[in-house]
């Protein structure tokens, strides 16, 4: 009795020891459910601004460009988080104009930008939105169609339809992209967890963390 006191301060006395540990622990329950929400808001915040700076580094050479990456933080069902590595071998890369490639061959507005950049690779943050199927193997389409024309080296992540998860796309990408050239094209759903773990050790720090750092 004094127990089930402690736990419900205003204890109705005219119920039974069972209905008020039960209420206890319906409140206490509530309150960890809050907790928990208030906590996956702080992470998505810590995310988004981590991000923010990350894409602003990226424009920087000219910040009329940097795009709203607030569609990449909606949550909508049918939304799908991929990230994209191309490499050139030869001529000068043009990330601006890799990006408005993506832009035009996929639904909604600012569907693609760019995470890092320079005149041999550049990586893409992609949100491809709408309820079609295969999204992935679209992408690799894509990469196949860019290394055919301009023969770039491409590679594409898993997909994720949670914000939460874009350093892990990251990492992946840059997982697949170990298998060039002898892979012009990688998708790192295709690679074995052998794979993965000879060329990728997870326990390398997030690669955008250090772009954070370097741009403190």
């Amino acid at each position: 009795h004094h127990l089930t006191k402690k736990l419900v301060s205003d204890a109705d006395p005219h119920n039974s020891h069972l209905e008020l540990l039960d209420q206890a622990f319906s409140t206490a329950t509530e309150q960890n459910r809050l907790l928990q929400d208030k906590l996956d808001h702080y992470q998505l915040s810590m995310k988004k601004s981590l991000l923010n700076s990350v894409v602003f580094s990226s424009y920087s050479k000219d910040p009329a460009l940097v795009p709203n990456i607030d569609q990449f933080f909606d949550m909508k069902a049918n939304n799908e988080f991929f990230v994209l590595c191309i490499k050139t071998e030869d001529k000068p890369l043009s990330d601006l104009q890799l990006q408005q490639f993506f832009l035009t061959m996929l639904p909604g507005d600012d569907s693609c930008i760019v995470l890092s950049a320079d005149q041999q690779q550049a990586v893409f943050l992609v949100n491809y939105t709408g309820p079609e199927q295969h999204k992935d193997k679209v992408l690799k389409e894509l990469l196949v169609n860019l290394h055919e024309e301009k023969g770039y080296l491409g590679a594409v992540s898993s997909g994720s339809n949670s914000p939460m998860d874009i350093p892990s796309l990251y990492e992946n990408a840059l997982a697949a992209s170990s298998h060039w050239p002898l892979q012009p094209v990688a998708a790192y759903d295709a690679l074995s967890r052998a794979d993965v773990s000879l060329t990728y050790p997870h326990d390398k720090l997030d690669h955008l963390t250090e772009c954070l750092r370097e741009n403190d």
